[in-house]
């Protein structure tokens, strides 16, 4: 083999991988987001929150006043989403958002509740 046919190998090899790395990334990041609240608002969303999930949060937070709150969630689009908070929150609110967000899932599939 000569170099000529070595490199557009590499090349093309190369070109399926980042193909397959693209993909992953995008089917990762699609069921995931976070959201950042500060004092009660709703300051960044980025990904995508069901409309539902987010006015309870949107609710939560305005009655809770959290100083300075950060939800990350992943799996939103699989039978067993998760949830993880960083800051200060209380045992009573955490339970209140993960409900919040099985209530918003189960409408949005339309299973009974």
């Amino acid at each position: 083999m000569d170099i000529l046919s070595i490199i557009i190998i590499g090349v093309v090899v190369l070109l399926i991988a980042d193909s397959f790395l693209i993909y992953y990334v995008r089917r990762k990041r699609r069921g995931s987001f976070k959201l950042v609240i500060e004092k009660g608002i709703i300051i960044e969303n980025n990904g995508n929150v069901p409309s539902e999930f987010l006015y309870d949060i949107q609710q939560l937070a305005r009655m809770s006043k959290p100083d300075s709150l950060i939800i990350n969630g992943s799996g939103i689009e699989s039978s067993e989403p998760k949830l993880e908070f960083m800051g200060n929150i209380s045992f009573e609110l955490r339970e209140k958002i993960e409900h919040a967000l099985s209530l918003s899932l189960q409408k949005n599939t339309g299973e009974k509740v």
